[in-house]
């Protein structure tokens, strides 16, 4: 624990002195979420298919199909398929619940100082 920080108790009833309110600024920056750029459902789609083993699953399928193995490499596409609509809808799903909890933040707040 950093020993230029109050006590909790202390903090809460006294409040925070202007001097160790900028030093902490500067130490930490604003107490604010970072505002990620929101990714398009088109990249977050196109992203399923860059994991290693995606990659492997389809190179194996391509050479199913060219081997003559049809439908072993359908097979082979059709969980390649299946994998990134499942991985898809999670992760646009959970975006969409990070931006809901963005929304319920509180922006202003009170401070005690000096």
């Amino acid at each position: 624990m950093d020993a230029t920080l109050p006590n909790v108790s202390e903090s809460v009833s006294n409040g925070l002195s202007s001097k160790l309110a900028e030093k902490r600024l500067l130490q930490f920056g604003f107490n604010e979420l970072d505002h990620q750029k929101r990714i398009s459902p088109i990249q977050l789609l196109l992203s399923q298919f860059v994991s290693f083993l995606t990659l492997i699953l389809i190179v194996a399928g391509s050479i199913a199909f060219f081997i003559g193995e049809r439908v072993d490499a359908l097979f082979i596409f059709a969980i390649v398929v299946m994998n990134a609509c499942l991985g898809f809808w999670q992760e646009y799903k959970a975006e969409r619940a990070i931006q809901a909890l963005k929304r319920l933040t509180v922006s202003q707040t009170t401070v005690l100082r000096d």
